[in-house]
């Protein structure tokens, strides 16, 4: 038979997950562990928070956070056991909570990107990766740092060849955050030069 604290705070949740505050909810969860309680519904609402909170802020790199939404360890191993265990508190027949099929389906979906081997394997790549999907969302922030200097790279590995050719930068490039830095890639360009000697010589 459920107390009148374990009702008062299982009331307390459901308004909170129900206003889709998914911080205050986990919040409240962890004030109550902390309290000594364990309750099973305090395991259902904060499987709930995990999930969507993870699925709602993707990674740096603009990814999707599919460990974050298993409740997993980065570049980790994925047990069906453990996504088991999650499927279950996250029932919406059991538990009854709002939100709580939505967090079932972003579980699913990142079961099934890393149960897969192959595409789990590239996922790991990609996320391991900082430069990866900046394309799609210049103005992300990878990184941490309040430094707001432009820093110019090349992507070119070219050395200039003294009085051979000349280099000159492309007038125009994305800006992109990395670190807190605003940074412009700007592929460099290689131009003859011609021969002064020959640009004097007259045509006869």
């Amino acid at each position: 038979m459920s107390t009148v604290g374990e009702v008062t705070v299982s009331s307390q949740c459901h308004k909170l997950l129900g206003m889709r505050d998914f911080t205050s909810a986990r919040h409240l969860v962890k004030m109550n562990k902390q309290l000594g309680k364990d309750w099973q519904k305090l395991d259902q609402v904060e499987a709930i928070c995990d999930v969507i909170i993870a699925a709602e802020n993707r990674l740096p790199n603009g990814f999707m956070d599919y460990y974050g939404m298993l409740r997993a360890t980065r570049f980790g191993p994925v047990v069906l056991d453990d996504f088991r265990r999650l499927m279950k508190l996250l029932d919406w027949r059991c538990n009854g909570l709002p939100s709580s099929q939505e967090a079932a389906q972003y579980a699913y979906q990142a079961w099934s990107m890393l149960s897969k081997p192959v595409m789990k394997a590239r996922y790991d790549l990609d996320i391991s990766s900082p430069m990866v999907g900046m394309e799609q969302n210049p103005n992300q922030d990878i990184g941490r740092g309040n430094d707001n200097k432009v820093v110019v790279i090349s992507d070119d590995d070219d050395d200039d060849d003294g009085d051979q050719d000349m280099i000159t930068m492309a007038r125009t490039a994305k800006v992109f955050k990395i670190n807190g830095k605003r940074v412009k890639f700007i592929p460099l360009k290689k131009k003859k030069r011609k021969d002064s000697s020959t640009s004097n010589v007259r045509k006869t």
